[in-house]
């Protein structure tokens, strides 16, 4: 994830200011880590790149586009991705279920509309 988060003196232990502190708690609860340490033309890195993956940011000496003074151009290089394999073996007899089409709110409504009274009769 990497944007302009508007922080300016953003520091990972420095807990005092509210903007880093709700930044920090959002980072930990996802296990990010922040990987800018590209300052601008103040001293300050505005733009926050936070990952589960090591990267390496650079500045980039030659950007494409006309760079803004307080936000230097990046180069962010990733790198040891490790994705899995899937584990669906298409063209073989094994049967695959596709999500990504199934029709949630008639799932949702449907659940919405079920009488589950019927489980106060199970004592747990």
């Amino acid at each position: 994830m990497l944007g302009d988060f508007n922080v300016p003196k953003f520091i990972e232990n420095d807990t005092f200011q509210d903007k880093t502190s709700i930044i920090l708690n959002f980072m930990h609860s996802f296990g990010l880590g922040q990987f800018n340490g590209v300052v601008n033309h103040l001293g300050r890195s505005l733009d926050l790149i936070m990952s589960h993956f090591a990267c390496e940011v650079t500045r980039d000496i030659s950007p494409l586009a006309y760079e803004d003074s307080h936000h230097p151009a990046l180069i962010i290089n990733i790198t040891n991705i490790f994705v899995k394999e899937s584990r669906f073996r298409f063209g073989s007899n094994q049967v695959t279920y596709n999500f990504k089409k199934a029709n949630f709110c008639d799932l949702y409504r449907e659940l919405y509309e079920t009488d589950w009274a019927f489980l106060d009769d199970y004592s747990s």
